[in-house]
């Protein structure tokens, strides 16, 4: 697949097959996030690849997903969940200033790594961070910035071209497909050519 392809395709994914994920296309997601771009290459994020069943569900438990469709794109348990949780954490921000953007370099590899794959993935912020904290046991400097659902997708979301006056907000169309409008690139850009 072309990369123009890849970066098209990919749509955040909330249904998925209860499909096992390869431990191989794991450390593949792995390899896309410490390859990407990272403040000074300092490298401080770390991640946990969660698939044991217990853990999964104790983590899938305190996620909250897709607020503005809910509960019509939450995941359920045994049917819609994911097989794997990525955990990325790091240092405390104030040790780490520009950690923030090293997640978001890293998370976005992932999700175009998964797609490349055959994957999908939902970058979580609304999760039970105190939970996942003490289920990995880390310690008291280290800072949970996101989890990755990851899994095999059970549904093809799609997305359309807005302008700036229109609604920005993702919906359910009327034959149940998850729509993401996204601003053309005329919409949110100012030229300045010579």
């Amino acid at each position: 697949m072309q990369f123009c392809e890849v970066l098209a395709k990919r749509r955040t994914i909330r249904f998925f097959q209860q499909k096992k994920v390869e431990k191989e296309k794991i450390i593949s997601l792995l390899n896309a996030a410490r390859f990407s771009s990272c403040a000074m290459n300092k490298q401080i994020l770390r991640y946990a690849a969660v698939t044991e069943k217990n853990m999964l569900k104790r983590i899938f438990d305190g996620t909250a997903w897709a607020a503005k469709v809910q509960p019509r794109r939450t995941p359920v348990w045994g049917k819609t969940a994911p097989d794997c949780f990525i955990v990325v954490h790091g240092e405390c921000e104030k040790n780490a200033p520009f950690v923030k953007f090293d997640v978001g370099a890293a998370v976005m590899s992932m999700e175009f790594q998964a797609q490349d794959l055959g994957l999908g993935c939902c970058w979580l912020g609304s999760f039970d961070r105190q939970d996942v904290h003490e289920l990995l046991k880390l310690g008291d400097d280290r800072y949970i910035y996101a989890v990755v659902a990851v899994g095999y997708p059970a549904e093809e979301p799609a997305s359309e071209d807005i302008e700036l006056a229109d609604d920005q907000s993702y919906y359910i169309n009327d034959n149940g497909v998850l729509t993401v409008p996204k601003y053309t690139v005329e919409a949110l850009t100012e030229f300045y050519e010579g």
